[in-house]
């Protein structure tokens, strides 16, 4: 058997020792850079990719490179807990956390806006811990882009001090509008190409608009929407509300029946511009409440719609 000189066995342990300290040096840097898995993971190899992060926000609904089609609710949650070790935290001020902004990348290689920004609203912004969303959309027929388009959706953190820096997140997206279910000239807000087989007619009444110019703000039409078959129909009712017809309005959260009053629950008692809901023109809220009362109730369950925010019960 070899025998090894004490000096021998001690170089031994240090060269163990020092393989130790990369292997468990790697395996950290690997964990808190999790953009690493998604960059070397190939796509459809049926192992979970986590999305990238950055200071805190990290994004939950979407992966990098996926293929989205319009309109888009990107939903994540912004974690400051772990600020010291990130270097830099995500403002949030008043609800809000800054704005995100679509763009595509031009013939030219250019990246130009689409759209307009919105705000990234947080569910309970006094918390360490909190849940956002954001709607975004865009009018395609204007501008024509095609299938496989890249885009990427910009997230600007809330600034209100006004004094650098302000930290931004990039995700990568592809354009496919197939990953959106059309009904005639309707989108609904479903993100995935779903078999006919498994999906739903959902009606939703919407403003009808040309309507409203002359006669009442609160006129409806009834329009129908192909969505995954779901038994929670009041609630996939006011996604799509609120994922497009309403989004200048608020953001939906919830949604609960009981003695034949629903109540319909936003994320803050403010619209994404900043305005407070209970203080919308009488023509803003005769068309926010007709839209979600004639919505809702269609169902035999519902027989009144009661609006509220995290502050309490909003009245016009």
């Amino acid at each position: 058997m070899k025998k090894y000189k004490s000096g021998g066995i001690l170089i031994l342990l240090l060269e163990i020792i020092g393989l130790l300290i990369i292997v468990v040096g790697a395996y950290v840097y690997l964990r808190i850079n999790s953009s690493f898995w998604s960059q070397i993971i190939p796509k459809n190899s049926g192992v979970s990719v986590v999305t990238n992060s950055k200071c805190g926000l990290t994004v939950t609904s979407h992966s990098p490179k996926s293929r989205v089609g319009f309109p888009l609710v990107i939903k994540g949650v912004i974690d400051n807990s772990n600020s010291k070790v990130n270097g830099c935290s995500w403002q949030i001020f008043e609800g809000q956390a800054g704005v995100a902004q679509i763009y595509f990348r031009s013939s030219d290689g250019e990246w130009k806006k689409l759209g307009e920004s919105k705000p990234v609203i947080a569910e309970n912004w006094t918390e360490v811990n909190s849940l956002f969303s954001v709607g975004l959309n865009f009018n395609n027929e204007g501008v024509g882009l095609a299938n496989g388009t890249e885009l990427k959706a910009v997230f600007t953190e809330e600034n209100a001090s006004g004094m650098p820096p302000v930290d931004t997140f990039e995700l990568p997206l592809i354009l496919d509008q197939s990953a959106a279910v059309v009904v005639g000239s309707k989108v609904s807000t479903s993100t995935a190409t779903t078999p006919p087989s498994e999906t739903m007619s959902l009606i939703v009444y919407l403003q009808d608009k040309e309507m409203a110019k002359t006669k009442d703000c609160g006129i409806t039409k009834k329009v129908t929407y192909q969505i995954p078959i779901t038994s929670a129909v009041a609630n996939a009712s006011l996604e799509i509300l609120f994922d497009s017809e309403l989004s200048k309005y608020g953001v939906y959260k919830s949604v609960s029946v009981a003695g034949g009053v629903a109540k319909v629950v936003l994320a803050s008692d403010k619209t994404p511009e900043g305005r407070p809901i209970g203080g919308l023109s009488s023509c803003e809220s005769s068309h926010l409440m007709s839209v979600i009362k004639d919505t809702l109730t269609q169902y035999k369950s519902i027989k009144s719609v009661e609006l509220y925010s995290p502050e309490g019960k909003i009245l016009f």
